[in-house]
């Protein structure tokens, strides 16, 4: 039982190493392909939101926002509707580089799982995520 977790960290340890040629060519630390994959899915989250989505902590996605941000992949915006927080779009590099990205993490998915059948694989997803859940709101 404890190997499903130690083969779901190599998963994705793995997917960031065939993220990795993308990344570095535009000098990217491997951890910063969530948020560039998700503000492109949709502009203008907020950095609560992305958190929530890609469900890292509130400061690893600040490091990693201000990281972006330098390196002008992504740019901030005041939420005109809440003055406290701000919005995040991909700038005109951001948006180069988004689908080099997706389409890259679209070949890792397909060949990793395409004799798996769907639904069985959804069901998975779902009643691990909902069983996980669970069991944290029962420790605290």
């Amino acid at each position: 039982m404890t190997k499903i977790g130690k083969n779901l960290s190599s998963i994705h340890r793995l997917e960031r190493e065939f993220l990795k040629p993308i990344l570095e060519e535009y000098h990217l630390p491997p951890n910063s392909f969530p948020i560039i994959i998700n503000i492109g899915k949709e502009e203008g989250l907020s950095q609560k939101q992305l958190c929530d989505r890609i469900e890292i902590d509130e400061a690893l996605v600040t490091r990693i926002v201000k990281t972006l941000i330098s390196q002008e992949i992504i740019y901030k915006k005041r939420n005109t509707n809440d003055l406290r927080a701000y919005q995040l779009y991909l700038t005109d590099l951001g948006k180069e580089l988004y689908p080099k990205l997706q389409n890259r993490i679209d070949v890792w998915w397909k060949v990793l799982l395409q004799d798996l059948p769907e639904e069985l694989l959804a069901n998975y997803i779902q009643t691990m995520t909902q069983r996980a859940k669970d069991l944290l709101k029962e420790e605290k």
